[in-house]
């Protein structure tokens, strides 16, 4: 099968993503409407994978959904796996800003290098002493109409073994 790369761009109407992917770098996007995952997307493997997932309106990532990027080590940067989601991205050169992201609880974000060794920068023989970081997550979601918020809904999922979690605003 298709397991080291899957991109999927849906260019009108929303998409559900239901059923278990696999892949070591996955890539959707809904260029025109919702994108709802209730589904696993899995990216796991020796070193951390990728996944992106964007939509002009809602993203939701539901009760039960998986999104997986695990690696038993880290890549030769020193690094884990990434995820990005995008809510509200541009259809025609305008973003649209009444998208929301909406990480539900009872999903399931997991960035996590088994070969991680807790510690801090200061700690000899930690994986920061050493300069190497579990997965990032990177939230992208339109500022509010009032530049005072992001259009965020939810942030109930569990998210597992992040060294970053970004959340970034735009017009």
């Amino acid at each position: 099968g298709f397991n080291q790369s899957r991109g999927f761009r849906v260019r009108s109407g929303d998409v559900l993503v239901d059923h278990d992917i696999r892949s070591h770098a996955v890539s959707i996007s809904a260029d025109s409407g919702n994108l709802t995952v209730t589904g696993r997307i899995n990216a796991a493997g020796k070193t951390g994978g990728s996944i992106s997932l964007a939509a002009h309106g809602n993203l939701t990532i539901a009760s039960g959904a998986e999104l997986l990027v695990t690696a038993s080590s880290f890549n030769s940067a020193g690094k884990g796996g990434s995820i990005v989601l995008e809510a509200g991205t541009q259809r025609d050169g305008v973003a649209y800003s009444g998208a929301l992201l909406d990480l539900q609880s009872g999903a399931r974000i997991d960035l996590s290098v088994l070969d991680y060794v807790a510690g801090s920068y200061s700690t000899p023989g930690s994986s920061a002493f050493e300069g190497k970081f579990t997965g990032t997550l990177h939230l992208r979601a339109p500022r509010t109409t009032t530049n005072d918020g992001l259009g965020i809904s939810s942030l109930q999922s569990t998210i597992t073994g992040a060294s970053a979690v970004i959340a970034e605003g735009f017009k």
